[in-house]
């Protein structure tokens, strides 16, 4: 699933790069809509981020070796490792962060365009 994540990443940061360049536009309605879903989804992933980090704190497993390393092993699961959900939440909320710059940028280049338009127009004369 990590290398999934990498992948939406990366295609993330060539849209946006490709927005940037002008090469990506949108109705700006239509990109004003999904940043803002953007920004609904990343309220709902810190609240995630924030639940799973509760998962840390494992008990009543018992007092045996085998059960604590048990605990341990869920702890980390959720917090500590490299693939923790915490970890894998947090991917994700860059991956939503690229997906709203990607949005606004071609949001912003439509808008620039239609402004350049109208000027020439309105230079242009009658």
């Amino acid at each position: 699933m990590a290398d999934e994540q990498e992948t939406q990443l990366k295609h993330w940061q060539n849209l946006r790069t490709q927005a940037e360049n002008g090469e990506i536009v949108m109705e700006a309605d239509i990109a004003a809509k999904l940043a803002a879903r953007c920004d609904t989804f990343m309220k709902q992933l810190d609240i995630a981020v924030e639940q799973a980090s509760n998962l840390q704190y494992i008990s009543g497993f018992g007092g045996l070796r085998s059960a604590q390393a048990l605990a341990a092993k869920f702890s980390k699961k959720a917090v500590g490792d490299e693939d923790s959900a915490v970890n894998r939440l947090n991917q994700s909320i860059e991956i939503v962060k690229l997906m709203k710059q990607t949005f606004e940028l071609a949001r912003k280049q439509i808008s620039e365009t239609d402004q350049q338009t109208s000027q020439t127009l309105g230079n242009a004369g009658p």
